[in-house]
């Protein structure tokens, strides 16, 4: 399953990510078009430092990127299903309406990813609703992330 985040001024801390991250069992994959190296915790290299090689993936590295068709199939292949692995899209700016991680990925490629938004889960496609025909999106709040994904993970199961 893909789900996504910002962290622009909003208080997230890098400790907050790993907690987001630890919670949903996922691999971070680091969507920012700059890395942030001068935002403490926040630079590409203290990210893979912390988290380690197996759980942060740069999307700028060679085969992936957002505007690259063989970049989105690999998301597509790993994240895209609901049994796991999991990801978390890491963007810059807190509001996925106003970031290429809802724009340019998730809004017509992967309607059911997940964004994290100021304490709610909203699906990508409810957001997209939500900034063309201005529907106010349901949500989820984040405290319950961990029963969200384990109820998917056990729909999954039982469906197969």
């Amino acid at each position: 399953m893909i789900f996504t985040i910002g962290y622009d001024s909003k208080g997230l801390t890098p400790a907050d990510l790993t907690a987001i991250l630890d919670q949903i069992n996922a691999t971070l994959v680091d969507v920012r078009e700059k890395s942030c190296a001068g935002s403490k915790g926040w630079g590409s290299n203290q990210l893979r430092t912390a988290l380690g090689d197996s759980r942060y993936v740069n999307w700028k590295d060679p085969g992936f990127g957002a505007a690259r068709p063989d970049g989105l199939e690999w998301l597509k292949r790993r994240f895209y299903h609901l049994g796991g692995p999991h990801c978390l899209l890491l963007g810059k700016e807190e509001n996925p309406g106003a970031c290429h991680r809802h724009q340019k990925i998730c809004a017509d490629r992967f309607p059911d990813a997940m964004h994290i938004f100021r304490n709610r889960l909203i699906s990508a496609e409810a957001w997209d609703n939500f900034v063309k025909r201005g529907e106010v999106p349901e949500s989820i709040p984040i405290s319950e992330l961990q029963q969200f994904v384990e109820n998917c993970e056990s729909f999954e199961e039982s469906a197969a």
